[in-house]
């Protein structure tokens, strides 16, 4: 039997939370390190999610923006079995960025 993906909720927000505090917590927004920032909070929370449960495929997204008056919107939609599979998304910021991560397992 499959797992759920809504028993990893509570942890894989742990993981991103960690993550975004450990590689942006003491950092400045700098438009020619967000790149770099993406792929390592990225690839580090795509990591440990697959340590946390091998039952999922999952995709990562990351978006850092600096901090403005402006604006934002996002969405995500996907085509899936509520029983199994599922997504967190979380946002965090400081005093010069947000940062919005969503994790997406899919069961396999």
């Amino acid at each position: 039997m499959t797992a759920s993906f809504s028993s990893l909720k509570e942890p894989t927000n742990r993981i991103v939370k960690q993550t975004l505090d450990s590689v942006l917590g003491n950092v400045s927004y700098s438009p020619k390190e967000v790149q770099n920032w993406v792929d390592t909070v990225s690839q580090a929370i795509l990591d440990k999610m697959q340590d946390l449960s091998d039952g999922f495929k999952y995709v990562v997204t990351a978006t850092i923006l600096q901090r403005s008056n402006a604006g934002f919107h996002l969405s995500t939609t996907c085509y899936w079995d509520y029983n199994h599979d599922g997504s967190v998304t979380f946002r965090w910021e400081n005093k010069s960025m947000h940062a919005i991560v969503t994790v997406l397992g899919i069961a396999i």
